[in-house]
């Protein structure tokens, strides 16, 4: 087999990018946390502290696309918590 596929991020990378040819874009915010990420609120919401790592990501692209991309986090060990459109 060649080298060069049998990376999987190159193959990952090829994938996305066919699934992103064909079909309708839209554009997708997820929140995505580490492993390691806890949040604790008390009072209703006045006291709020967070831990560890937490991004928000824009997407834009087909919906194979993003569920691609989600799985390919998931995948990662990360977790998307929200999903807005």
């Amino acid at each position: 087999m060649n080298p060069i596929l049998s990376r999987p991020q190159i193959i990952n990378e090829l994938i996305g990018f066919f699934l992103n040819l064909i079909g309708r874009k839209n554009t997708y915010r997820i929140t995505v946390t580490g492993r390691d990420y806890s949040k604790l609120v008390l009072f209703w919401g006045m006291v709020l502290y967070e831990k560890g790592e937490k991004r928000e990501i824009e997407v834009t692209g087909t919906e194979k696309y993003f569920n691609n991309y989600v799985k390919n986090l998931e995948k990662n060990q990360f977790r998307v918590t929200k999903v807005l459109k």
